[in-house]
């Protein structure tokens, strides 16, 4: 993980802004399926499990991510260039990580039916522009195929708690946007707020 704050005063950094869909059968098909529950999952062709609980959260104008199972907490994104202080705004998320589980399936599903987003890619080789990012609402969950690159889960609220599982054999892969390619990615939280809510 960067040190954000100091990162971004360098203003050296470029910035993609993830272009947004809602997730809809046809919309989502090359990257997974929704589903209604957790529990109604096709078949990952795998015996292998791993789940958990992530829980996510603003604190300012920073964003946090927690695996229940391991304690692990994580600062995943920010709001802002600016140093601490700054006026409060949750206009827009800035990430710099990706990460995918190989040839494992992943489930991401809301304990609250919370409305979130979650920018995907598919393939080995992934750059910022090969990234969508979905809109979902109505309480969805998300199956996605193996060899899906995320980005993490956004809600749309100031914290959220997912069940998470990956079924299958996992090769995890890890990509810093930020570090690699001096880009972070951009998902514009009151554009979808205004098109979508």
């Amino acid at each position: 993980m960067i040190d954000f704050q100091r990162t971004a005063s360098t203003k050296k950094l470029k910035l993609y802004e993830c272009p947004v869909v809602a997730a809809t059968v046809d919309t989502l098909r090359e990257y997974g399926v929704l589903i209604d529950h957790f529990e109604d999952l096709p078949e990952p062709g795998g015996d292998d499990k791993d789940s958990s609980v992530f829980n996510y959260w603003w604190k300012g104008n920073l964003f946090y991510s927690e695996n229940e199972t391991t304690g692990k907490v994580l600062q995943t994104g920010a709001s802002l260039f600016e140093a601490d202080g700054s006026p409060l705004s949750r206009d827009k998320i800035y990430m710099w990580e990706a990460f995918s589980p190989g040839n494992a399936h992943q489930l991401f599903y809301p304990l609250r039916g919370e409305d979130y987003v979650l920018p995907l890619a598919k393939g080995d080789n992934v750059y910022p522009e090969d990234f969508t990012a979905f809109y979902i609402t109505g309480g969805m969950g998300v199956y996605l195929h193996p060899s899906v690159w995320c980005n993490g889960i956004i809600p749309l609220t100031e914290r959220a708690s997912f069940y998470h599982q990956i079924n299958g054999t996992t090769t995890n892969m890890g990509f810093n946007f930020s570090k690699k390619l001096n880009t972070l990615f951009v998902i514009p939280l009151q554009k979808i707020k205004e098109q979508f809510c």
